[in-house]
């Protein structure tokens, strides 16, 4: 499942980059990008429920919880992580750009180049598995 993560997390951060970064450029605050901002891979993972406790599926989820910017934030988010803020475009203390849904844009990106499927079948061959 690491590679599956993997393939996600990268495709999540060309998504950010494309729908988000190269869409609005702040006027009210320094962008933190890879370093503490959505598109730092510090502040995406995944977590794994197995198919025990999960009616027999493995699942796995990714999670962006980047934590608004301590130099810029007011304090009028109703979650402590910004990626609804962005995704939707609510919740802004200052301008407000609008929603920039980069979830959607990596679902769409996975559901036409597979990586994420690429990614299970080169690990499942690692493990001597073949799949097709």
């Amino acid at each position: 499942m690491q590679n599956v993560e993997e393939a996600i997390i990268e495709q999540e951060q060309e998504s950010i980059e494309r729908v988000v970064y190269e869409t609005y450029e702040p006027k009210y605050y320094v962008r933190r990008g890879f370093h503490g901002g959505l598109i730092d891979k510090n502040n995406i993972f995944g977590k794994i429920n197995d198919g025990w406790s999960n009616g027999g599926y493995t699942e796995l989820t990714v999670y962006n919880n980047t934590p608004p910017n301590p130099n810029y934030y007011h304090g009028s988010l109703t979650s402590q992580f910004i990626d609804k803020a962005v995704e939707y475009g609510q919740e802004y203390d200052f301008y407000n750009p609008g929603a920039r849904s980069f979830t959607k844009d990596v679902i769409e990106q996975l559901e036409h180049n597979k990586n994420h499927e690429k990614a299970l079948k080169r690990g499942l061959l690692r493990q001597n598995i073949e799949t097709d």
